[in-house]
């Protein structure tokens, strides 16, 4: 919709929360879906993405801030969230379990 869009990142030393989420799709499920192993395994993981985004937006764990240019009247749109690498997530894991 908007091509104008880009991602940034930050590191900080600070603790944050882990979000976690899971789909379970059963065996028979599975099999009856008729396209591709490798396709169905992207459309999962990006059907996940999305609930994930939904349910952070929802528990207000990113945070959306507008500001509007008075030269122009343009809007810049900002959105942000804390998040942990995927390496460091395994570290808590391993902590916690």
């Amino acid at each position: 919709m908007f091509d104008d869009i880009e991602f940034n990142i930050k590191e900080y030393a600070i603790g944050g929360k882990m979000v976690t989420g899971k789909c379970i799709v059963s065996d028979s499920q599975y099999m009856s879906i008729s396209i591709p192993d490798k396709e169905l395994k992207v459309a999962i993981k990006e059907d996940l993405a999305k609930q994930l985004a939904i349910h952070l937006i929802e528990n207000k764990l990113v945070e959306f801030t507008m500001m509007q240019d008075p030269v122009d009247m343009s809007r810049k749109y900002h959105v942000r969230c804390f998040v942990t690498p995927d390496e460091q997530v395994r570290l808590l894991r391993k902590m916690y379990d």
